[in-house]
Protein backbone atom coordinates (compact mmCIF):
# COMPACT_ATOMS: atom_id res chain seq x y z
CA UNK A 1 0.00 0.00 0.00
CA UNK A 2 1.13 3.73 -0.55
CA UNK A 3 1.47 6.03 2.01
CA UNK A 4 0.01 8.53 0.38
CA UNK A 5 -3.10 6.31 0.39
CA UNK A 6 -2.78 5.95 4.48
CA UNK A 7 -6.15 7.40 6.18
CA UNK A 8 -7.23 8.30 9.74
CA UNK A 9 -7.60 5.03 11.85
CA UNK A 10 -5.59 2.63 9.24
CA UNK A 11 -5.62 -0.73 11.01
CA UNK A 12 -2.40 -3.11 9.67
CA UNK A 13 -0.11 -5.77 10.89
CA UNK A 14 3.69 -6.43 10.88
CA UNK A 15 5.93 -8.75 10.06
CA UNK A 16 8.75 -8.68 12.39
CA UNK A 17 11.32 -11.40 11.25
CA UNK A 18 15.28 -11.81 11.91
CA UNK A 19 16.11 -10.61 8.94
CA UNK A 20 14.13 -7.64 8.81
CA UNK A 21 15.02 -7.00 12.30
CA UNK A 22 18.32 -6.96 10.53
CA UNK A 23 17.63 -5.21 7.69
CA UNK A 24 16.09 -2.17 9.35
CA UNK A 25 18.72 -1.99 11.88
CA UNK A 26 21.41 -1.81 9.06
CA UNK A 27 19.47 1.03 7.33
CA UNK A 28 18.92 2.80 10.56
CA UNK A 29 22.57 2.78 11.61
CA UNK A 30 23.47 3.66 7.88
CA UNK A 31 21.65 6.92 7.47
CA UNK A 32 22.43 7.92 11.62
CA UNK A 33 25.99 7.97 11.59
CA UNK A 34 27.29 11.02 9.52
CA UNK A 35 30.91 11.88 9.03
CA UNK A 36 31.70 15.55 9.28
CA UNK A 37 35.56 16.49 8.93
CA UNK A 38 36.84 13.23 9.41
CA UNK A 39 34.67 12.79 12.71
CA UNK A 40 31.99 10.37 13.01
CA UNK A 41 28.50 11.51 14.59
CA UNK A 42 25.35 10.09 15.46
CA UNK A 43 22.20 12.22 13.71
CA UNK A 44 19.92 12.53 16.57
CA UNK A 45 17.58 14.77 15.01
CA UNK A 46 17.16 12.63 12.44
CA UNK A 47 17.16 9.55 14.43
CA UNK A 48 13.13 9.22 15.58
CA UNK A 49 11.84 10.15 12.13
CA UNK A 50 14.40 7.47 10.54
CA UNK A 51 13.19 5.29 12.84
CA UNK A 52 9.40 5.79 12.15
CA UNK A 53 9.63 5.95 8.24
CA UNK A 54 11.85 2.71 7.66
CA UNK A 55 9.91 1.07 10.15
CA UNK A 56 7.04 1.48 8.68
CA UNK A 57 8.44 0.69 5.58
CA UNK A 58 10.30 -2.11 6.60
CA UNK A 59 7.88 -4.20 8.84
CA UNK A 60 4.66 -2.78 7.52
CA UNK A 61 5.58 -2.71 3.77
CA UNK A 62 4.26 0.38 3.37
CA UNK A 63 5.66 2.14 0.00
CA UNK A 64 6.61 5.61 1.43
CA UNK A 65 5.88 7.35 -1.98
CA UNK A 66 6.18 10.74 -0.43
CA UNK A 67 9.91 10.72 0.51
CA UNK A 68 11.37 11.75 -3.06
CA UNK A 69 11.36 15.41 -5.00
CA UNK A 70 10.16 15.89 -8.11
CA UNK A 71 13.18 14.19 -9.77
CA UNK A 72 12.80 11.28 -8.35
CA UNK A 73 15.24 11.47 -5.52
CA UNK A 74 15.18 11.24 -1.68
CA UNK A 75 14.71 14.73 -0.28
CA UNK A 76 14.55 16.12 3.22
CA UNK A 77 11.54 18.06 3.17
CA UNK A 78 10.45 14.44 1.92
CA UNK A 79 11.31 12.89 5.04
CA UNK A 80 9.92 15.58 7.29
CA UNK A 81 6.07 15.97 5.49
CA UNK A 82 6.44 11.88 6.03
CA UNK A 83 6.69 11.41 9.41
CA UNK A 84 4.31 14.52 9.95
CA UNK A 85 2.11 12.34 8.63
CA UNK A 86 2.73 9.50 10.30
CA UNK A 87 2.26 11.26 13.74
CA UNK A 88 -0.89 13.46 12.70
CA UNK A 89 -2.03 9.81 11.75
CA UNK A 90 -0.97 8.08 14.80
CA UNK A 91 1.21 5.79 13.26
CA UNK A 92 4.61 6.13 15.20
CA UNK A 93 2.86 4.20 17.66
CA UNK A 94 3.23 1.06 15.80
CA UNK A 95 6.86 1.47 15.91
CA UNK A 96 7.44 3.17 19.11
CA UNK A 97 4.98 1.08 21.46
CA UNK A 98 6.24 -2.14 19.46
CA UNK A 99 8.34 -4.11 21.99
CA UNK A 100 9.29 -6.42 19.43
CA UNK A 101 11.48 -3.05 18.38
CA UNK A 102 12.94 -2.19 21.54
CA UNK A 103 15.88 -4.76 21.49
CA UNK A 104 16.93 -3.58 17.62
CA UNK A 105 16.84 0.05 19.80
CA UNK A 106 18.70 -0.74 22.38
CA UNK A 107 21.36 -2.30 20.48
CA UNK A 108 21.46 -0.42 17.48
CA UNK A 109 22.33 2.59 19.76
CA UNK A 110 25.10 0.41 21.65
CA UNK A 111 26.39 0.02 18.32
CA UNK A 112 26.27 3.47 16.97
CA UNK A 113 27.77 4.82 19.88
CA UNK A 114 30.59 2.32 19.92
CA UNK A 115 31.61 2.93 16.10
CA UNK A 116 31.50 6.91 16.74
CA UNK A 117 34.02 6.33 20.19
CA UNK A 118 36.26 3.93 18.05
CA UNK A 119 36.63 5.81 14.77
CA UNK A 120 37.05 9.24 16.78
CA UNK A 121 39.53 7.77 19.39
CA UNK A 122 43.18 9.31 19.31
CA UNK A 123 44.54 6.14 18.17
CA UNK A 124 42.60 6.18 15.57
CA UNK A 125 42.67 9.21 14.37
CA UNK A 126 46.78 9.17 14.60
CA UNK A 127 46.58 6.05 12.02
CA UNK A 128 44.27 7.63 10.11
CA UNK A 129 47.29 10.95 9.56
CA UNK A 130 49.90 8.35 9.40
CA UNK A 131 48.49 6.08 6.91
CA UNK A 132 48.11 9.43 4.77
CA UNK A 133 51.37 10.31 5.16
CA UNK A 134 52.68 6.93 3.90
CA UNK A 135 50.63 7.43 1.05
CA UNK A 136 51.64 10.47 0.03
CA UNK A 137 55.22 10.13 0.23
CA UNK A 138 55.99 8.45 -3.13
CA UNK A 139 54.62 11.42 -4.58
CA UNK A 140 56.70 13.95 -2.27
CA UNK A 141 60.37 14.96 -3.64
CA UNK A 142 63.57 15.42 -0.98
CA UNK A 143 62.88 19.13 0.04
CA UNK A 144 58.88 18.21 1.29
CA UNK A 145 59.81 15.49 3.07
CA UNK A 146 62.42 17.57 4.79
CA UNK A 147 60.14 19.88 5.55
CA UNK A 148 57.59 17.32 7.05
CA UNK A 149 60.32 15.97 9.54
CA UNK A 150 61.19 19.38 11.06
CA UNK A 151 57.84 20.23 11.67
CA UNK A 152 56.47 17.00 12.79
CA UNK A 153 59.57 16.75 15.40
CA UNK A 154 58.19 19.90 16.79
CA UNK A 155 54.82 19.15 16.71
CA UNK A 156 55.32 15.42 18.81
CA UNK A 157 57.54 16.94 21.12
CA UNK A 158 54.15 19.27 22.12
CA UNK A 159 52.37 16.45 22.93
CA UNK A 160 51.47 15.33 26.20
CA UNK A 161 53.22 12.02 27.51
CA UNK A 162 50.28 9.61 27.46
CA UNK A 163 49.43 10.83 23.90
CA UNK A 164 53.30 10.08 22.91
CA UNK A 165 53.06 7.31 24.03
CA UNK A 166 49.97 6.40 22.24
CA UNK A 167 51.52 7.19 18.82
CA UNK A 168 54.31 4.84 19.54
CA UNK A 169 52.09 2.11 20.33
CA UNK A 170 50.39 2.88 17.01
CA UNK A 171 54.02 3.54 14.85
CA UNK A 172 55.13 0.15 16.35
CA UNK A 173 52.07 -1.36 15.12
CA UNK A 174 52.56 0.28 11.38
CA UNK A 175 55.91 -1.50 11.71
CA UNK A 176 54.28 -4.84 12.30
CA UNK A 177 51.97 -4.48 9.33
CA UNK A 178 54.95 -3.40 7.27
CA UNK A 179 56.77 -6.08 7.61
CA UNK A 180 54.14 -8.79 7.40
Amino acid sequence: MKFSEVEQGFSMEGTFTSKKKLDYFNTLKMWCVDEEDGFKKIDYRMMCIYKVVFGLSTFYDLDMDMLNDEAGDICLTGFLGTYDKCVELGLDAFIFENEKLYEVFDSLELDMEQEVRLSNSLEKVVYNGIEKLIKKIPDLDFKQIEKITKNLGKELSKLSPENTKIIGDVLEQQKVKVGK
